[in-house]
């Protein structure tokens, strides 16, 4: 029998369900009644990022891309056939992504949901690939990587990360290069498969209108039957925090120019929240640069920017990282903006008590709406198990906490900036 663990959130009326079973897979179970659709997310420790580690004392080096590659492989079913039609024919829509730190393989259905479970849970620790379908795979991945080069925003962004860290896994696309993708064998998916997708490695959250404790029951049991990789005691090697490219021009097939700002900060402290510190500095972003700015609005009001300025918070445990990217027609200019903000933090008119409060409730209606989408708290939930706890935080939170943590960020950030030009 499985051991849940209740989480009340009585401030919204939810129930969050935690549970480590046998097999050491993390379970979370987030009830929603009345809802149609459900939504099962498994997601594995096993990123971009994590090609550099040591198993059993000795160091191991993987080529960039080879997550992804293996997120791919993984749907090849038995006789070749696509997972995803396996899926279909049960009614769900699935799919994967590869992020920095982790992979993660999702349904969404209507119905038969204990059947697409039982396939999820299956699926990732059965390997059905072959060196054949490998090379073929090669040819299918480079196209990949090819689209995402021929767009300019995903370009720009990858390109000031790799300025941000260079020389490290983070410099390189999540899907490789032609180069890497070229390197990966046989032998390298299965070792990286048996070494990464343990339970103990693994997280599946459920979202959905279903019985926590029947669901429960039904995963433990296919966990039971299931042949999983032992546990292995892998170190991964942390990021290296190189000296940043501090500036650089590349010129693209576009329109309008564009312009990327980042910095990079120091990791985390053991004691630190990743969570929290993301929401500090969003919360202080959006004072300075969000909508309700007065920076926000001059810089929009005088056509420095558009609709598409975006800022963006990364943090994990060891790296952190805002980007703020822009298309417009002054982009030197408005990274020196940018920055003049940046720097002049205490003395500028938006930084004031009502204009926090402000910012904190349209951060709780985020959370709100997300709380509404399935997909959004499942996503959510496989990164922070704690996700539901942001209420409570953002009442903690004061704006002197924001200011002070905001300027230490700031202070021993590392900044880089990219600017892309029309041919």
């Amino acid at each position: 029998m499985v051991k849940l663990i209740q989480k009340e959130y009585s401030q919204f009326e939810e129930t969050l369900y935690i549970a480590k079973l046998s097999s050491g897979l993390q379970l979370i179970l987030l009830p929603k009644k009345g809802f149609r659709e459900t939504v099962a997310m498994m997601s594995v420790g096993f990123g971009a990022m994590d090609t550099d580690f040591s198993y059993k004392g000795k160091l191991y080096h993987y080529p960039s891309g080879i997550a992804h590659f293996l997120e791919h492989k993984l749907f090849e079913a038995a006789q070749g056939e696509d997972v995803a039609l396996q899926f279909s024919q049960l009614g769900a829509d699935s799919n994967a992504y590869t992020s920095f730190d982790r992979t993660s393989y999702f349904f969404s259905t209507t119905g038969h949901v204990e059947k697409s479970l039982q396939l999820l849970q299956s699926f990732i620790v059965e390997r059905h690939f072959t060196e054949q379908s490998i090379e073929r795979e090669k040819g299918i991945i480079e196209q990949e990587i090819a689209m995402y080069q021929d767009d300019a925003d995903d370009r720009l962004y990858q390109l000031l990360l790799a300025q941000l860290f260079p020389a490290t896994p983070m410099a390189q696309d999540i899907a490789g290069s032609s180069d890497s993708i070229a390197a990966i064998s046989y032998k390298d998916l299965q070792k990286n498969h048996d070494l990464f997708y343990t339970a103990d490695n693994r997280k599946l959250v459920v979202v959905g209108d279903f019985s926590p404790k029947d669901l429960a029951k039904v995963i433990d049991d296919t966990e039971e039957m299931l042949t999983i990789p032992s546990t292995k005691k892998i170190e991964k090697i942390p990021i290296a925090y190189n000296p940043v490219i501090a500036k650089a021009t590349v010129y693209q097939d576009i329109v309008s120019p564009k312009v990327a700002v980042g910095y990079r900060g120091l990791p985390l402290g053991e004691n630190q929240d990743p969570l929290r510190t993301k929401l500090v500095l969003q919360l202080l972003l959006d004072m300075l640069l969000g909508w309700t700015s007065q920076s926000y609005q001059g810089f929009y009001g005088t056509g420095l920017i558009d609709d598409r300025f975006d800022i963006e918070v990364e943090c994990y445990g060891n790296f952190l990282f805002v980007v703020i990217t822009a298309d417009t027609y002054e982009p030197i200019a408005l990274a020196t903006k940018l920055q003049q903000s940046i720097n002049q933090i205490k003395d500028l008119p938006d930084v004031t008590e009502e204009h926090f409060q402000q910012v904190v409730y349209e951060c709780y209606g985020a959370f709100l709406s997300e709380m509404d989408s399935p997909y959004d708290m499942a996503m959510q939930l496989t990164r922070f198990s704690h996700y539901l706890q942001i209420p409570d935080m953002l009442k903690n939170i004061s704006l002197e906490d924001v200011l002070r943590e905001g300027l230490s960020f700031f202070e021993t950030a590392d900044r880089a900036e990219i600017v892309m030009l029309p041919k």
